[in-house]
């Protein structure tokens, strides 16, 4: 028997669910705009089981995240500090974007985007002994993000930020709890063992997550490889509102109601000003992804290159500074 109206006790232990039957006879009794509110209604419930309701896309995954409560929260707010890690850039080209005194076993990774409306994943291998540094931009490429915003890696409350989000601290600020310099730590330091995730964020505005899973570690090769190993999923585009901007994204684009003509009109032309002719959030090159790997790869080389370059300097001026002084002091006796 189905439930009637005003009858709040859904959980009663007579109560069965009503048959389509039953839903189309109470549905004939509505009028025209009490339909229209009800359909209305169910699609924003479907984009948002889409996007935060399935297992599959929950932003928790296999870790187990600390809920920090209101007073904890305040006290990493004001304790936001960037820790003065120190770091050795040894060797050159290739040989900069690992730490050669940490284990290089090949790490398997896989990368989910959290509570994206259509799963989108990443499989790399990589050396274990692989800078974290290194990795966040290898991540940005994988995906296929733009690379036009900040990103960091956290692990609980510590964070570990990359060279950009350090040259833009004075305008950014550091997040709140404790902050460290990803080029100073590797893929090891934070995944040692086989199963255990950390997080990888991009956006801050959008808000975009990743869970990296340490998915297989396997014996180490004779020379470093990276590799994109299987891809799943199209990356979003960049600045479309994070998950639930996305998924009315794709609502919109689907859309045959008048109602979204002009909006499905004008993100159609927003996203071809973005260089998409016809967005497909399945399709993926996977050869594209491969080539902004390569790219990536040279620019990092590049940029390790040039902080090598600058650590010689600066051990150099301190070397020249303290001698002066010793000689100063000689002088004075």
């Amino acid at each position: 028997m189905a439930k009637k109206r005003g009858d709040n006790n859904v959980m009663s232990s007579g109560y069965t669910e009503p048959t389509l039957d039953e839903l189309l006879e109470i549905f004939q009794e509505l009028t025209v705009e009490e339909i229209d509110a009800i359909i209305e209604q169910l699609n924003i419930i479907k984009q948002f089981k889409q996007v935060f309701g399935s297992e599959e896309s929950s932003a928790l995954h296999d870790d187990e995240e600390e809920f920090l409560g209101e007073d904890q929260l305040d006290d990493y707010m004001d304790s936001g500090e960037l820790v003065d890690d120190e770091y050795v850039l040894e060797g050159k080209g290739i040989d900069l974007l690992f730490d050669k005194n940490k284990p290089n076993d090949t790490y398997v990774l896989t990368v989910t985007l959290d509570n994206s409306p259509v799963k989108v994943r990443r499989r790399l291998e990589v050396p274990a002994n692989l800078r974290l540094e290194c990795l966040a931009q290898l991540l940005v490429a994988a995906m296929g993000w733009g690379d036009s915003h900040l990103y960091q890696f956290r692990v609980k409350n510590i964070y570990y930020v990359t060279q950009r989000e350090i040259e833009n601290a004075s305008q950014w600020g550091f997040p709140f709890g404790e902050s460290h310099k990803a080029i100073a730590f590797t893929v090891w330091d934070v995944l040692k063992d086989k199963n255990k995730t950390i997080k990888f964020e991009y956006d801050y505005g959008d808000g975009w997550e990743h869970t990296v899973k340490l998915t297989n570690i396997k014996p180490a090769t004779q020379e470093p490889q990276i590799r994109l190993m299987a891809v799943a999923g199209a990356c979003p585009p960049d600045d479309c509102g994070g998950a639930w901007g996305y998924a009315d994204m794709l609502r919109t684009l689907n859309s045959t109601d008048k109602k979204d003509k002009r909006e499905r009109k004008e993100l159609i032309e927003w996203l071809k000003w973005c260089g998409y002719d016809n967005f497909d959030p399945e399709a993926v090159d996977m050869t594209d992804l491969k080539l902004g790997i390569d790219d990536c790869i040279k620019d990092l080389i590049s940029q390790l290159e040039e902080l090598a370059k600058a650590q010689t300097q600066k051990e150099k001026t301190k070397v020249t500074s303290k001698g002066k002084k010793q000689k100063g002091k000689g002088k004075k006796k």
